[in-house]
């Protein structure tokens, strides 16, 4: 059985260079619009036999 861990990264958690970039390649004026002011813009799965 393998572990599986997850690193969730926030809109908020990218530098405002990577938020407006991200913003732009998206589409969108605000992060509101994609609900990233509330749920995160990528999520990593680590297992831990990966390390």
């Amino acid at each position: 059985m393998t572990d599986t861990h997850e690193f969730t990264i926030y809109f908020e958690d990218l530098t405002e260079k990577a938020q407006r970039s991200l913003l732009i390649h998206a589409g969108m004026p605000n992060p509101a619009y994609m609900n990233w002011d509330v749920f995160p813009v990528a999520t990593i799965s680590l297992d831990e036999e990966d390390k």
